[in-house]
């Protein structure tokens, strides 16, 4: 039995969506600071931040914008320093689509998240995004062992499980004087997580929840075709015993005795059964 106990000192050679995501978001923090951006006083700095949703100031471009603009130094130097540790090996074994695809999706959908349902003054950071990637690196390879601050080995699953821990205790705001989006963070772990389930299925955590949805659908889609059948059935037999019981009259008393209404019945059923037939042997 194979068991991973290697100790991580870095992910190896860059992968190509790592390496255009570093660029691409450092490259907006030098414009951040050339043209003070990060100033809220500067009218731009209201164009790409996230805002909540008001007609006057939210811009359909925010949601993105957002993941590309950072705080500081330190802010962006956690993110991209996390995203280049644990991304590279998610890019390497499915692609860089997929890696583009897990890391947008999750800062892109808790930014709706904020700006149509969270009370907030702006959002700005790739945070979600990189939480993603790291429930991405403990989902996949939850006993690599990491150096935390270079000196302390601990494995993957209980690195990501004790910044879920502090993420989930700092959003309940006790220190007024932290800004972070720490509900963001968590947010953005569980979006993660659910699309790291819907695409590949490791454990099968909603597996079986779709396999059960998907039997009830097929379940209620067969009885409501059964049900039709029956009735089918049921009219077929009706029509049957509705001539047996026409004809016996017309046998007893004549073909007078019958109704406008009878004479009818079984016009229509003649002409039933003699399409019927020709259709039976038109070759």
């Amino acid at each position: 039995m194979y068991r991973q106990t290697k100790i991580s000192f870095g992910p190896g050679k860059m992968s190509p969506g790592i390496k255009w995501l570093l660029i691409i978001t450092t490259g907006f923090f030098v414009l951040q600071l050339f043209f003070g951006l990060n100033n809220p006083g500067n009218p731009i700095h209201r164009f790409f931040i996230l805002v909540p949703y008001d007609r006057s100031t939210f811009f359909p471009w925010q949601p993105i914008s957002y993941m590309f603009l950072h705080g500081d130094f330190f802010h962006i130097l956690f993110n991209m320093f996390g995203l280049w540790m644990f991304g590279i090996m998610y890019e390497k074994q499915f692609g860089t689509i997929k890696l583009l695809q897990l890391y947008f999706i999750s800062g892109i959908m808790v930014g709706l998240i904020y700006a149509f349902f969270l009370n907030f003054g702006g959002l700005l950071g790739a945070s979600a995004g990189i939480y993603a990637i790291f429930v991405s690196y403990a989902y996949f390879w939850p006993n690599s062992q990491i150096l935390v601050f270079g000196i302390f080995p601990l494995k993957a699953k209980f690195m990501v499980l004790i910044l879920m821990v502090i993420g989930l205790a700092s959003s309940f705001g006790l220190d007024p004087t932290d800004k972070t989006a720490h509900l963001g963070h968590i947010m953005g772990a569980a979006i993660g997580f659910i699309y790291l389930q819907i695409v590949h299925r490791r454990y099968q955590l909603f597996g079986s929840l779709f396999h059960s949805v998907k039997n009830k659908i097929n379940t209620a889609s067969f009885k409501r075709e059964e049900k039709k059948t029956q009735q089918v059935v049921d009219k077929e037999q009706w029509s049957k015993d509705k001539v047996d019981e026409l004809l016996e009259k017309v046998s007893k008393y004549g073909i007078k005795s019958l109704t406008k209404k009878e004479k009818e019945f079984l016009d229509k059923v003649s002409m039933n059964y003699n399409r019927s037939n020709d259709d039976k042997y038109n070759y």
